[in-house]
Parts: C-alpha cells; structure tokens; sequence
C-alpha cells in the first residue's frame, strides 16, 4: 500500500486544474508500479495506490518466445517477439505498447530478483529502430551480479559486463531479425 506520497509537483492556483494534475500524476506512478513490479503481481500481490488495485504490464505478455540461454554467471536470457498489429486487436496494440510507448520498450529488459530495472532499450549496443519496436528480451539477474552489471544504488540502471557484450550483441541481432520480419509482414 502506497500512501503518504509528497514532493509530486502538483500545485496550481485552481482546484480543478490541481486535481486534474494529481489524476495525471496519479495515473503515471500507478502505470510505472504496474510495470516494475508485474512479475510480484503475476504472483498474487497486490498493490493499491490509495484507494484503486495497481494494473500489472508485463512487456512480454502476448509475445512468441523465440530463443533461451543461460550466459556465463547464470544471467537467464529470454528473446521474445511480440505479434504484428494486424494479428490483436486495437486494444491490444495499445496495451503492448506499455507506459512508455513502443521505442522505450523495444530491447532489453533487465530484471533483477523479478523487479524490472530497465525497461528496454539495447543497452548502448544498437540504436532503436522502428521496424524493432517488437523485440523484447529478457535478462534475469542474480542478486549477486550486482556488482558485475554495474547496478547503481537506486537499482535503476545496469551496465552490462564486457566479457557478457558480444553475447548480448548476437542476442539483440537475432532478436531484432525476427521483429523485423514480423513487422514487415
């Protein structure tokens, strides 16, 4: 239960415009929430801002997996597509995009003890692209490969290893020529 939340910068000289700008940022934090902790909410819990049950995103909900490893440490690697537009419905597209849009969530997804840190992104080894905005791979990291991938205090922000880069690199390529092919379906 979240509660108590200040620092918000929810000011305005009118009260409908303050509770516009609350619901806006209200509706922001539940959607981040959502999608950084979906995997403890897949398991049953549940969070509530408030009064209102937090929604869970997961980036990989309706995608095709395409390919497992395990990489050196014990980093899990999942590469997963999701479908063309024209396979779900408008709802559905909408959904995949996720809070952030589609750019932001193409790439990796870096988890560690199931909390998302990163997003997507490729990790400053490719550049995003929108024929790969379906492309989603995921990393799960062991809480004692903090050191390793760079993890920052706030557990917001990962740098992977350079012994761990040229797997990541084949990784994102094939990832990304299997979104490719179905976006240019």
């Amino acid at each position: 239960i979240v509660t108590h939340l200040d620092r918000l910068g929810v000011r305005s000289s009118l009260a409908a415009n303050a509770e516009r700008n609350a619901a806006a940022v209200t509706r922001k934090i539940s959607a981040h929430l959502g999608m950084v902790f979906h995997r403890f909410m897949e398991d049953g819990v549940k969070i509530r801002l408030g009064p209102s049950e937090i929604t869970a995103w997961n980036p990989i909900a309706d995608a095709v997996l395409k390919d497992t490893e395990t990489l050196g440490d014990a980093v899990e690697v999942a590469s997963y597509v999701l479908p063309h537009h024209s396979r779900v419905t408008t709802a559905q597209d909408e959904r995949m995009a996720g809070p952030n849009g589609w750019s932001a969530h193409q790439g990796f997804l870096v988890y560690r003890a199931k909390r998302l840190i990163v997003p997507g992104g490729w990790l400053r080894l490719f550049s995003p692209v929108e024929s790969c905005r379906l492309a989603r791979i995921r990393i799960d990291l062991p809480n004692a490969l903090d050191d390793g991938w760079n993890l920052d205090v706030m557990k917001s922000s990962v740098v992977p290893p350079s012994w761990q880069l040229a797997d990541l690199q084949r990784i994102g390529e094939a990832t990304r020529r299997h979104a490719m092919a179905v976006f240019n379906f």
